[in-house]
């Protein structure tokens, strides 16, 4: 399905027009979501990062999902990695020290970094991109194999759609919970799709 039709169905799925301007992103969203929740290969992506001197941050591009699997330089993995922004700033309170990049953070598409080196230094980074953003109603969803865009991105994406319908409503959400119980059916389709295309190996950074 394309998006213009992937559009369509959730029309119908959730009997509403009122929410059609919110669409397009409800859905590039559920599709990035799904990405993550299945772990769908194919969205690796190694990037080369330069520090700012005298800063201990740089803006990562907007295809980074935040989700960082790997960090070093040309020549080693980092002594410290990937920590929580909370954690780093536990660790280096002023996040001034100089010296060479240990660890790093990221918040957002903003990388941080301690030490701050004395000369600009390349970081080499592994991360899970996003996937590409349909913008066209010609436009298919990246990722996700056609035969199953109806049975886990129309529901993802219904469920927006009947939390707001059902909101303030006593007891149980029914549309919600339905639309929530075929998402996640879906998604086992999905994940069992993922399972024959990715070998088993031992788990390792390769494998996210």
């Amino acid at each position: 399905m394309n998006l213009g039709q992937l559009k369509d169905e959730v029309i119908v799925a959730i009997s509403d027009t009122s929410f059609n301007d919110s669409l397009d992103e409800w859905i590039n969203n559920s599709v990035e979501q799904i990405i993550d929740d299945a772990n769908v290969p194919g969205f690796k992506e190694i990037l080369s990062v330069d520090t700012v001197l005298g800063a201990a941050s740089t803006v990562l591009g907007a295809t980074c999902s935040g989700r960082i699997l790997y960090v070093g330089t040309a020549t080693a993995e980092l002594a410290g990695g990937v920590v929580t922004l909370e954690h780093l700033m536990k660790m280096y309170p002023g996040m001034t020290e100089v010296g060479d990049v240990e660890y790093i953070a990221v918040e957002g598409n903003t990388l941080y970094y301690q030490g701050i080196p004395s000369t600009v230094s390349t970081l080499m980074l592994l991360h899970r991109r996003k996937p590409i953003a349909m913008v066209e109603d010609s436009n298919e969803p990246e990722g996700i194999p056609s035969h199953l865009h109806l049975n886990v991105i129309v529901p993802k994406v219904a469920i927006l759609g009947f939390d707001r319908i059902e909101d303030g409503i006593e007891g149980k959400k029914v549309n919600t919970i339905a639309q929530s119980i075929r998402y996640k059916q879906g998604l086992h389709e999905l994940m069992c799709w993922v399972a024959k295309r990715v070998p088993h190996r031992s788990t390792s950074i390769w494998s996210h």
